[in-house]
């Protein structure tokens, strides 16, 4: 409980951005957290990744530290395997803040596997029955990593479009089209200049051959 009432703290604490995160990166602030993703305690965990998500979005700088202290495959862990939906959101949120300005996170979640992770938790709200703000930010947060991962949302779009046919089926084929239909749902809730550079016939093409055999 002691954990999780100061991972609680360090977290509220953080909207002082300017001195808190460079304090934070001198006393051991990276380190700290990403041992706590292992801890017993669900709040720790929660609070523990939502601290590396603030601490890589408002200090760039940490993201080679996050990397280097094999934060990427704990967070993977949690979003794949934990039973709390609010430790699960978290670590997606802190996936989203590594992947969406740093070339070297992005391969680095790809390298510890994390597309197939990603496309299964953007679907685990449907296939679980998740309910509530959790699940909707479990969906949201993975399919913004992925994205980001892809090069923007309607990257994603085509390349889950392509990931659907064999032999590049890397996921189970109802989790791919799930997370389509998802990603093409974010799309349209957030169309801007993509929208007018976004070809979608490909997709059209592509959903139709699927179609056919199926």
């Amino acid at each position: 409980m002691v954990q999780g009432f100061v991972t609680g703290a360090l977290r509220n604490l953080s909207r002082d951005k300017d001195n808190y995160w460079r304090a934070t990166i001198e006393a051991g602030g990276v380190d700290i957290p990403v041992g706590l993703l292992s801890s017993d305690n669900a709040a720790a965990q929660s609070n523990a990744a939502s601290l590396l998500a603030l601490l890589m979005l408002a200090f760039g700088d940490s993201i080679p530290k996050v990397i280097d202290s094999g934060a990427v495959q704990a967070l993977l862990q949690l979003v794949d395997q934990n039973s709390d939906i609010s430790v699960r959101a978290s670590a997606a949120d802190a996936l989203e803040a590594l992947s969406s300005n740093s070339t070297k996170a992005k391969k680095a979640i790809v390298d510890a596997g994390g597309v197939t992770i990603l496309i299964g938790a953007i679907v685990a709200p449907s296939k679980e029955c998740m309910q509530g703000e959790f699940g909707q930010a479990l969906q949201g947060l993975a399919t913004w990593a992925l994205a980001n991962i892809c090069g923007g949302i309607s990257a994603l779009i085509l390349y889950l479009g392509e990931l659907s046919q064999p032999p590049l089926l890397a996921a189970p084929f109802a989790d791919i089209t799930g997370s389509l239909t998802d990603a093409l749902m974010v799309f349209e809730q957030n169309a801007g200049a993509d929208e007018e550079s976004f070809d979608a016939t490909k997709i059209e093409d592509i959903l139709v051959k699927l179609l056919e055999p199926h």
